[in-house]
Formats: C-alpha cells, structure tokens, sequence
C-alpha cells in the first residue's frame, strides 16, 4: 500500500498536541470532579471512575452558579429568543443601497432559520458549560446529511490544539468512539480495517475508537478545488491503526470547522483559564466544611454511648423504647454520651453560606441572574446596575466574539451558500467581504456609553436649540438616527435607505411647490 503523506503530519501532529495539553490534565480531572462531574473524559480514566466523581460533591452551590452562568452566557451573547448579530459591509454607505440592504437581511433571516432548526442552541449552552468549568470549549459545525447544520459539543480530555502564528486555533485532533455498524456506512466497508469488519458483523454495536484531526493543509493550491486539496486537511483514521498506509478518509474543509472559543488566555498558553480554576479552591473548601458538618449533625443527633458491660445486648436507643434495669447492681451505672459535642453549627452555617456567596461571585451569578429573571431588560438597564460587572466581562465577551461567533457565523454562511440555501449578492458587492455586528443584550451593553454619549449630546443640542435655533445647524439627524439604530441593534429593514429618503423629501418638495388648487 502507498503511504499517506498527509497521515505522517497528522500522526505527527497528535503527538505534539497531546503532549502539550497532558500539563493540564491535574486542573481538568478535579474540576470535573468538584465542579462538572458530567463532562470531561481522560485517559486511563474508566467509565466507573467518571460516574463516580459525584462521591465528591455534598454542596451543589459550584453545579447551580455554573448552569446559572451558562444559561447567561447563552440568553446574552446568542439567545434562540431575539435577533443577536447583523450583518454588514466594511463600507457602510454601500449598506443603505436598497438590493444590499435586502439582501444583507434577507441572509441574516435565513442563518437564524437554519440555526433555529439545527441543534444549535442546546448545543451552545453545553458548550459555554464547558469553557466556563475547564477554560476552553470546542464545537464542530458541520452540513448535515439531509441538508442542514449539525453541531457537536466536544468534552475536555477528548481533543487537543493547536495555535497558528496568530494565536488562533487552527488544528484540532479529537478522539471519537463510533458503534461498528455504522463505520461502514460513513466511511465505505473498503476502507475499514479486518478487525472493523468483523465488528460489523458480529458484534455491530460495539465502539470502535477513531481519531480525526484537521489542520491547515501544506501545498494549498487556491486555483484547484477538490476533496483533497482545500485550505483544512481532515483525516480519520481508527486508533489502533498508526501506520501511515491506512485511513478511513481523507478529505478537507473550506473553513476551519471547530470553533474553539476560551475564556481567558495568555500569548504563551494554548488552553484557556477559567472561573471554574478560580472557584475551585473556594469549592473545595466548601466540600470539607459541609462533611464537617455532616459529621457534626450525625453526633449532635446521635452521639457515641458509654455503655456499661452489662448492658449488653439489652439496651435500645431507638424512639420510645424502654429499657428496664434494677434500681442496684451494675445494672445502674449511668449511660451517658462518650463525650460532648461543641460545634456550634450556626458559625459552620454562616462560613458555607460565606463561601456559597463566593462561588457565585466567581460565575458572575448576581449579573446573570438579574438578567435571567428580568428577560425584558434593556441593555441601558444592565448597565446601570451592574457597570462594574460588565466591565469584568468586557474582555470575555470580546473574546467569545473573536474565536467563537465570528468564525462559526463564517462557516454557516459558507455551508449554506454553497448548498444554495442563500440568494446571490448584489453584483455590487459580489466577492466582497462581509463584516458582522453583535446586538445581543450584552454586546449591546458593552456599547451603551457610546449610545449614552449620542443621545446626550442630541438632548444638549436640542435644549441649546430652544434658545439659539441656529444651534441645530451642527447636528446631522440622519446620521445621528442611523448610529443610534446601530448601537441599538434596530433591524435594518426599519431604516429606509438614502435613495428612498431623497425620494420622500423631493416629493415633499414639489408638493410644497405646486400652485394651489381651486
């Protein structure tokens, strides 16, 4: 068999990858046994072992002050609810010509559509669990069978990654387990290994262990486009075969198509920093002082017993029962607790209630969660009552924007275009870029002082107005009209375009000019 060139650098690729994410495996299992015993899965770690993580846990304060933020996370940056991005162009007078502006909304309709049919949403929420527990999360975006999208949420320990120069992930290698019977289905009965087919026809339901990686392809040649020559190399091969004459597939992708987002990252690390990492000294602490407290309960309640000899196997503790014994003898020697219980369960109370609150400061709960209860909160709002909050999550959210929604919105546009999902562009625009704007509650919050500024200095020329009416001369209302539309995620359609707005006013005009009627 001839080798596979591609297969050696994938080969090649794991291996360093791998290596660079073992460092980060320590953080990883105790969060996921502290704060998220659901998810991750590492190497040599059984199944019962994973199961088991919740043995660890006696508070759940860490499980609801991280479902509270990824809830927030998703009702705030992507909510299934309410539109969260617009697009636009890098020009932004060519987005008031009317076709353009139809067509720009016509394709946001269509990408929120296909979201909205897709398992994209409960996906995400997984997802956001993920970065905000370990640091990093990572969703691959793929055209479904049957037309369509699909998502798949990968868990910690089961992939690692890799940087471009530009500190953007751009390789991804991932461990899948997939049942026998299916292999054949997906990658043809001639490209399984012997062992493989024999699990499809005996034993079909058994996993087979596969590894898949994808990463920037050496040789790229723009003016050829085929399977095998597009911009992302993406091999399979089953884990147990690592010779470089065999794979179960070997094909490519014209956008990268993981998308990894992080919530906090260094120009030196690859994974990302967490709240879970800052919580978890507070979370284990809470976890030990609630075993105290069990343990203090249980002897409070029922305390170890001197017991004399005699008394054995005569005397019940159990409610309402009745013990008999003489009035003299050894048989009246006292029972009486071993020794006294002196923990004062009120102080143990107000230190779990302590760390509680602390926890949920790490997960930005009291932010969230005045955003989850009150859904029809604006923007201006959460700002006002949680400024500082925001200011914390500025950063975060700008990042989400970056690695997460940017690239993701870019890789549906592509797999729907080229399904013929969407319309062509304008030919005035055609092969020109698009430039995607944020709307969600807390993109727009992080915009406020922008729309603050705009709307004071529009209420300051308009009481300057009153006195001096030359005043107004300075203020451009279409253009303060269409900014503030822009800062407050106002659908586009309700904004008439400039050639439409001439059209009004010149027919204003010349019925102002006409000669009345008689």
């Amino acid at each position: 068999m001839t080798k596979i060139p591609e297969k050696e650098q994938a080969l090649f690729l794991k291996r360093q990858l791998d290596a660079n994410r073992q460092p980060w495996e320590g953080a990883w299992q105790q969060i996921a046994g502290y704060i998220l015993p659901r998810k991750g899965r590492f190497a040599g770690e059984t199944s019962q072992a994973a199961s088991a993580r919740n043995a660890l846990i006696l508070d759940g304060a860490a499980q609801k002050a991280l479902r509270v933020l990824a809830a927030g996370m998703q009702g705030g940056l992507t909510s299934p609810a309410r539109p969260w991005f617009r697009l636009g162009l890098p020009d932004p007078e060519m987005e008031t010509f009317g076709p353009v502006k139809n067509w720009l909304d016509t394709v946001e309709q269509r990408i929120f559509a296909a979201l909205a049919q897709s398992n994209f949403y409960g996906s995400i929420h997984t997802l956001y669990s993920e970065m905000a527990a370990f640091g990093t999360g990572a969703i691959i975006s793929e055209q479904a069978q049957g037309g369509g999208l699909v998502f798949r949420v990968l868990t910690t320990g089961r992939y690692s990654i890799g940087c471009g120069t530009d500190g953007r992930v751009d390789a991804i290698c991932r461990t899948v387990f997939m049942e026998a019977r299916n292999l054949a289905a997906r990658f043809g009965e001639e490209n399984l290994s012997p062992r493989a087919k024999e699990l499809a026809a005996k034993q079909p339901d058994l996993p087979v262990e596969l590894v898949h990686c994808v990463f920037p392809r050496k040789g790229f040649d723009p003016a050829r486009r085929d399977a095998k020559n597009l911009p992302f190399a993406s091999l399979w091969w089953e884990a147990d075969k690592a010779d470089l004459d065999s794979a179960l597939s070997v094909s490519g992708f014209v956008e990268f198509p993981a998308h990894v987002p992080r919530w906090d990252v260094t120009a030196e690390e690859v994974y990302g920093r967490s709240p879970g990492m800052d919580a978890l000294g507070d979370v284990k602490m809470l976890q030990e002082i609630a075993k105290d407290e069990i343990k203090a309960l249980h002897k409070a309640v029922d305390p170890p017993m001197q017991v004399p000899a005699a008394f054995k196997g005569r005397l019940s503790l159990l409610p309402g029962a009745q013990n008999r014994i003489s009035n003299a003898g050894p048989d009246s020697a006292p029972v009486r607790p071993l020794y006294q219980v002196g923990v004062n369960l009120a102080h143990t109370a107000a230190k779990i209630q302590d760390l509680r609150m602390a926890v949920r400061e790490h997960f930005f709960n009291d932010l969230f969660l005045m955003i989850l209860e009150r859904p029809g909160m604006t923007a201006t709002e959460v700002v006002e009552r949680h400024e500082e909050k925001m200011l914390l999550l500025g950063p975060v959210i700008e990042r989400q924007e970056h690695e997460l929604l940017n690239p993701l919105i870019s890789r549906v546009f592509g797999i729907l275009f080229r399904s013929g999902a969407l319309p062509p562009p304008p030919a005035r625009i055609a092969g020109g870029q698009l430039k995607v704007e944020y709307i969600s509650l807390l993109a727009q919050a992080q915009k406020m002082s922008g729309a603050r500024a705009l709307q004071s200095t529009v209420g300051f020329v308009g009481q300057l107005a009153g006195v001096l009416p030359h005043s107004l001369d300075r203020l451009d209302a279409d253009e303060a009209i269409k900014a503030f539309a822009k800062m407050m995620g106002a659908p586009a359609r309700i904004i008439r375009a400039d050639e439409q707005v001439e059209k009004i006013r010149q027919a204003r005009l010349e019925e102002g000019a006409a000669p009345e009627r008689r």
